[in-house]
């Protein structure tokens, strides 16, 4: 297994793929004995070769590679290993594809000169058929149109999301043919010409379809019937108003660009759960083709008869409709059930470890140096330090030193969200069960005192009651006190698993009685008193104020908190005066811009029911004085949230200055699995100031004393209540 990146060779007989980042080819019609099955292996560099692609000879293949600096591509001989260059550039190229014709090889190049190229398969001048400078990381797929005429591919414009625009490759000219701030992308045509299919949440996930021209009949009177074009179709596209064609072909989800079917005009693509689909032509019917998920990437081959796909590292072929003994070109070809079918491989390499690391160490200078946000890289010389540091490679022996050394490297650029793991594998740690109480580290035996017993916590229950001060003599049998043994020999392992416990109001077993609960997860502890904490909080503003002031925690800013505080937030504040919002203990997300949007909300009238009660309209609307929280512990998007709330003159900002861990970031995968962040994006305050290295800072600064933490209080909300109070009296 191990196998990613497939391509299925013009003549249907070989299968390229990657393993292990260097490019093979597998014989799917097997021979005999025990050598088979065996993988030949066309390259061997030890950084990244990906994306092969088939010359249409059949003979050699293209792919992508970094072994010479930038990401390149070569073209490799299939019978010879020989390798060569096949376009040359200081930027990266990648998102390699063959032009219906298969006259030439289409793909993006990354950069200030960025865009969508094109090069003779035989070899000569890459032209560029679209102008986009950046990177194209992501949401990059395009899609040449059966005839070849057109181009279409996603492309953000200001603070619109990814629509997607058609080219007509005769003249250049360019429509945006979605026209919604949505996001659409993985664009393909249909096989006769006549839609365009696309993934979008313009009105939900799904996959979408656009007629190319006019239809001669209202959508509920369609009969959209697939009928194979005896040649070629010539597209044709009618753009007045096309955008408005646009309707839902299924709302299963797709996670892979979709490819289509020429025989039956059908559609198949990897869906969320990680199974191959398909949906019909008019999307009447959508089923699922594997099981078990794991699906990566599919494609059909050139007869189209077939698909191969990978699934969990091996290879396997889909074939839709049984096929019959035939013959194609001078060979003659088997009948072929229907189902799915293994294509086994095997293939051994020996790998340089050292050269690998030395590939990661430049692949991940190399990707900074393309992606980094900052071109000036805060003011340090990039290359300089990637010389100090590439000597520390022959000092490299493990894994886990290589991200050693990157995490000190990037460092010095003093760049948040930048951090590099090593990759995974060895030994792992036994998960460890937590008793669902805090012990009492001050008792040194014999047991455990019981220092609190939280609410919510199993022991907190009258069936499995345990009581602060009590003393816990055994667990499962086992003799227990406040040291190592006892998560070594007594928790490990026992996650999800009942507990048995000797309890006693003295530290003896005289009288002792057993209690028996599921044990918790640390997690599930934490979440315990996480809400302990938040109800206490809660309790404590409301008897401060006199019940004029609500308060609200914000723990993280991904969509699950979104939709709580969006509960939460209305409810609470429901007959108060004023409200206080936390984003103190917040990691970050990606929802200031939602919650900015649901607390911009101004009332604008009024409704009233006779002899009803008066309600603002919207009926979720916000006028109420309103303090944010924040401190050293809010970080990311936590940190642009009170940045916003202030600039949008929402609130008053109370606690301290944040840490300035603020950029939009992405994974960066290294070719020896060491794992890696890059800062793509930074933000800016409007008066220019980056919130990177540049904490928001409150417009009342209140610290917290180690004193005050240990006595359990908080100036901070108090502070808090104080200036909401002065606003509403």
């Amino acid at each position: 297994d191990g196998a990613s990146n497939l391509a299925v060779s013009p003549d249907g007989e070989r299968i390229a793929f990657v393993a292990r980042n260097d490019i093979w080819v597998v014989p799917i019609t097997k021979g005999k004995g025990p050598n088979k099955d065996d993988a030949t292996q066309l390259t061997d560099w030890p950084g990244l070769d990906d994306e092969p692609v088939w010359h249409p000879d059949g003979k050699s293949l293209f792919f992508v590679s970094d072994r010479e600096g930038p990401q390149r591509i070569y073209r490799v001989n299939v019978e010879t290993k020989e390798t060569s260059v096949f376009y040359k550039t200081d930027s990266d190229a990648h998102e390699l594809r063959l032009t219906p014709d298969r006259k030439h090889l289409a793909f993006w190049v990354s950069g200030a000169d960025g865009g969508i190229y094109w090069i003779p398969v035989g070899g000569g001048e890459a032209k560029k058929l679209v102008d986009y400078p950046g990177q194209h990381n992501w949401n990059n797929a395009f899609s040449f149109s059966p005839d070849g005429r057109y181009l279409v591919y996603a492309r953000q414009k200001g603070n619109v999301p990814f629509n997607l625009y058609v080219v007509d490759l005769s003249t250049g000219k360019e429509q945006n043919v979605t026209r919604l701030a949505a996001t659409h992308g993985t664009p393909v045509w249909s096989a006769d010409g006549k839609y365009l299919y696309f993934t979008s949440n313009r009105d939900g996930d799904g996959l979408y379809l656009l007629p190319l021209t006019a239809e001669d009949a209202r959508t509920p009177d369609l009969e959209m019937r697939y009928a194979k074009p005896k040649e070629g179709p010539k597209v044709q596209i009618d753009f007045d108003d096309i955008h408005l064609r646009i309707r839902k072909l299924t709302g299963q989800p797709v996670a892979g660009e979709p490819i289509v079917d020429r025989e039956t005009g059908d559609l198949y693509f990897v869906s969320n759960d990680g199974d191959l689909w398909r949906c019909s032509y008019n999307g009447e019917s959508v089923s699922k083709v594997t099981q078990g998920g794991r699906v990566g990437m599919c494609a059909f081959f050139e007869s189209g008869d077939r698909i191969v796909f990978e699934q969990a590292g091996t290879l396997k072929i889909y074939t839709p409709r049984q096929l019959p003994p035939r013959k194609e070109g001078d060979k003659e070809k088997p009948g072929v059930p229907a189902g799915i079918q293994d294509v086994p491989f095997r293939a051994v390499w020996v790998r340089d470890i050292r050269g690998e690391q030395r590939a990661a160490f430049y692949q991940f200078w190399r990707m900074y140096n393309r992606n980094f946000y900052d071109p000036n890289f805060h003011g340090r010389d990039w290359v300089r330090i990637r010389d100090r540091y590439a000597p520390l490679l022959e000092s490299v022996g493990h894994r886990s030193e290589l991200a050693i050394v990157l995490n000190m490297m990037v460092g010095e650029l003093e760049s948040s969200h930048s951090e590099v793991g090593p990759p995974g594998g060895g030994p792992t740690a036994v998960p460890l069960a937590h008793l669902g109480f805090d012990i009492d580290y001050g008792y040194k035996g014999p047991g455990l005192r019981v220092a609190a017993v939280p609410k919510g916590a199993p022991g907190s229950f009258a069936k499995t009651l345990i009581k602060p001060g009590e003393y816990v003599l055994q667990v499962n049998g086992k003799d227990v006190s406040n040291n190592e043994l006892l998560y070594r020999d007594v928790l490990a392992g026992e996650v999800g698993r009942d507990l048995k416990l000797l309890v006693n109001g003295s530290p003896n077993r005289s009288g002792a009685r057993e209690v028996t609960y599921r044990a918790l997860t640390s997690g599930e502890y934490g979440g315990i008193l996480y809400r302990n904490r938040i109800e206490a909080r809660k309790k404590w503003v409301d008897q401060a104020s006199g019940g004029k002031v609500a308060y609200v925690h914000i723990s993280g800013m991904g969509g699950g908190n979104f939709a709580q505080f969006n509960r939460e937030v209305w409810s609470e504040s429901l007959g108060k005066k004023a409200v206080i919002i936390d984003v103190r203990d917040n990691g970050g997300g990606n929802i200031s811009d939602q919650l900015i949007d649901i607390l911009e909300r101004v009332p604008h009238s009024y409704y009233r029911d006779r002899d009803g009660e008066t309600r603002p309209a919207p009926d979720q609307s916000w006028d109420l004085p309103t303090v944010v929280l924040h401190a050293e512990s809010s970080f990311s998007n936590a940190e642009m949230f009170p940045y916003a709330m202030k600039a949008r003159r929402l609130a008053t900002l109370v606690g301290m200055p944040t840490p300035g861990y603020v950029i939009w970031t992405w994974g960066l995968p290294l070719v020896d699995g060491t794992s890696a962040r890059m800062p793509a994006a930074g933000v800016w305050r409007l008066d220019g100031t980056p919130l990177e290295n540049n904490g928001q800072k409150p417009d009342i600064e209140v610290q917290i004393t180690t004193e005050e933490y240990f006595r359990g209080e908080d100036p901070q909300l108090a502070k808090a209540v104080e200036v909401l109070l002065g606003k509403v009296r």
